[in-house]
């Protein structure tokens, strides 16, 4: 099967908010779930990732098709831009804020960082998330940075199992009270690597 791997197109944004959702396993429901009547988090979503100069904004996509079929996206950017944006602190609770601040403000400086990297179900086994991986960490070495960082929940060996396969290390374990969308053992891992990866190492 042939994999193809793309930048994001404006036409993407609700695909690719579907993707978010997915990678942040229930992180984005509880940020966003209520906070405007009506409308739901994928809602919410597509303003930030129709917005072209938002971290989340599609040009910061890459989209993975497996024979013409979208079947993963990973989205990243410069650490430094991590972070909790204005619009979010005054939409949010600060109760919801609180209890995951530490996740939405923990960053390793001077990297290039992975916000987002999910693959479809049906997909899985077919080397999507490593093509998406590869593709991300080679934009941001051709942008001069030397190191690549992401976060991951403990819970998920299969992300785990891909990212140490690529030289990756935890660099910090953050607490996360477990509970309602937020139904994770072990909290979330901060992790980085050298650039390039060790992707000739992975299987």
């Amino acid at each position: 099967m042939a994999i193809k791997v793309r930048f994001g197109r404006a036409e993407d944004v609700p695909l690719i908010c579907s993707y978010i959702l997915q990678a942040g396993d229930g992180l984005f429901e509880f940020l966003l779930g209520g906070i405007v009547p009506g409308v739901d988090p994928k809602r919410l979503l597509r303003f930030a990732v129709a917005e072209e100069d938002a971290v989340l904004g599609f040009p910061n996509a890459v989209l993975a098709e497996l024979d013409g079929d979208v079947a993963g996206v990973a989205i990243s950017y410069a650490a430094d831009d991590y972070g909790i944006p204005p619009i979010l602190e005054n939409m949010v609770p600060k109760s919801r804020l609180d209890r995951v601040g530490d996740l939405l403000t923990s960053r390793i400086a001077g990297t290039w960082y992975l916000n987002t990297l999910a693959v479809s179900e049906k997909a899985q086994g077919h080397g999507i998330g490593r093509a998406l991986l590869e593709f991300s960490a080679e934009t941001g070495q051709a942008l001069s940075y030397e190191r690549m960082s992401l976060h991951v929940w403990a819970d998920n060996p299969g992300a785990l199992r891909l990212y140490h396969d690529a030289g990756f290390r935890s660099v910090r374990t953050i607490p996360v009270e477990r509970g309602g969308q937020l139904d994770h053992s072990g909290g979330m891992l901060l992790l980085a690597a050298d650039l390039p990866l060790a992707m000739a190492d992975a299987a």
